[in-house]
């Protein structure tokens, strides 16, 4: 695959994990790309709203904040659905890089700094526990998945918010601002919707099961069994 920022003038690769194989179908959906392939099942890059958003400015930009797509809260794969805050660094930044979550109203929400030393011991558990984890346990774990981190290598950048504020209670749904701070502050609108209950989330498959043409009986289906 290879993608054009110049409405095909240049070209470049983007293959990314993508093995060389026929491509039969390209769609996007909802800002995700699907690409379906012959043999190698079905590929999905998720979150393509930074692509769309590249320019020639966001390259010369000594720091640059990403507009994100509307979030949701939910425990369903929160990595895709959580709140994605990408951000580009041109280089490698001297100073740490802050990522602070503000409410509608301006308020502090939480901040996470690139600097900060990472957690010690289970994560949610004060203190030097130093007991190794279990590789195969389950995410999240008994004690909570490890706070969000923030990197600063050149390029882009991702770290997903996981909804908590600094006392460690998830926030409601509602409007909320990412703002980056690398010397200048940068902030955009970030808004957070609810997957609700599992009779919600029920009604939710069966309406995108039914926009594909299957019907609802399917959500009670294995991969392998379609």
């Amino acid at each position: 695959m290879f993608i054009s920022f110049d409405n095909g003038s240049h070209w470049q690769p983007f293959q990314l994990n993508l093995p060389n194989v026929p491509i039969t179908d390209i769609k996007i959906h909802r800002n995700d790309l699907i690409v379906a392939t012959q043999g190698r099942a079905f590929w999905i890059l998720d979150n393509m709203s930074s692509l769309r958003q590249i320019t020639p400015e966001v390259t010369r930009a000594s720091a640059f904040l990403f507009s994100p797509r509307d979030s949701y809260r939910t425990r369903v794969n929160p990595g895709v659905l959580g709140p994605n805050i990408d951000y580009y660094l041109p280089s490698v930044s001297a100073g740490p890089v802050i990522i602070e979550i503000l409410d509608a109203k301006g308020t502090l929400i939480n901040s996470y700094n690139s600097d900060a030393p990472p957690p010690t011991g289970r994560a949610g558990r004060a203190g030097g526990d130093t007991q190794p984890e279990d590789p195969d346990a389950a995410t999240p774990r008994r004690f909570g998945a490890s706070p969000p981190r923030v990197t600063k290598t050149a390029g882009l950048n991702r770290v997903v918010w996981d909804l908590r504020n600094q006392a460690g209670v998830i926030v409601p749904p509602g409007q909320y601002q990412a703002r980056m701070k690398v010397g200048d502050i940068v902030a955009e609108p970030l808004a957070i919707h609810k997957i609700g209950n599992r009779a919600e989330q029920r009604e939710r498959v069966a309406w995108l099961l039914g926009k594909v043409g299957l019907d609802a009986d399917f959500m009670k289906r294995y991969s392998h069994e379609f």
